[in-house]
């Protein structure tokens, strides 16, 4: 049964869902600025959100890093 893959995702999520709490927030945010996690950009200044793709977990989940359904 595969499982359901919301579409956006929050970092705080991210650290959760795909890694199990394993990996540090800041560590997460340092990888999407840098590029090497997709993300959608909401807001300016202090107000920006942050969103992971769905796809982006999907894609985590085929290869296997995916622990958790949350």
């Amino acid at each position: 049964m595969e499982e359901k893959i919301k579409a956006c995702y929050t970092p705080e999520e991210i650290k959760n869902v795909v890694f199990a709490g394993t990996v540090s927030l800041s560590t997460i945010r340092a990888a999407i600025h840098k590029g090497d996690i997709p993300h959608i950009r909401l807001g300016s200044g202090t107000r920006t959100k942050l969103l992971v793709p769905g796809t982006y977990v999907k894609e985590m989940q085929d290869k296997g890093f995916m622990v958790s359904s949350n």
